[in-house]
């Protein structure tokens, strides 16, 4: 079986690479590719079907719900866990699980334990 593969989603470059760290810190063998647009996680999700997505709802380039429709739409199997910085996830259906910045190391392992 492949790797897992996580697709981080954040326009703040700063957080997408310390979520990447703490993915690595805490995983063996597992792939990670970031994204800071939508154009962009579409596009990589695209090239290598992610295992997981973790997704800003607040995107520069696209609207997040526009982003989560076209990837659950694509790959209907790879669970999405949304993220936001500000108030509360939000309750979109189909989503696995919602995240809030700063993300706690201790909730990106519950979430990556509960997909991967």
């Amino acid at each position: 079986m492949p790797a897992p593969r996580i697709l981080i989603v954040d326009d703040n470059r700063n957080l997408a690479e310390g979520l990447e760290t703490m993915v690595d810190l805490h995983m063996d063998d597992v792939t990670v590719d970031l994204a800071f647009t939508a154009q962009a996680a579409l596009e990589k999700a695209a090239a290598a079907v992610p295992s997981l997505v973790i997704l800003d709802v607040n995107l520069p380039d696209m609207p997040g719900r526009a982003v989560f429709d076209a990837l659950r739409e694509r790959y209907p199997q790879t669970p999405v866990i949304l993220l936001t910085g500000e108030g509360t996830p939000p309750d979109w259906p189909g989503a696995a699980d919602r995240l809030t910045k700063p993300v706690a190391p201790v909730a990106l392992r519950t979430v990556l334990g509960r997909y991967l």
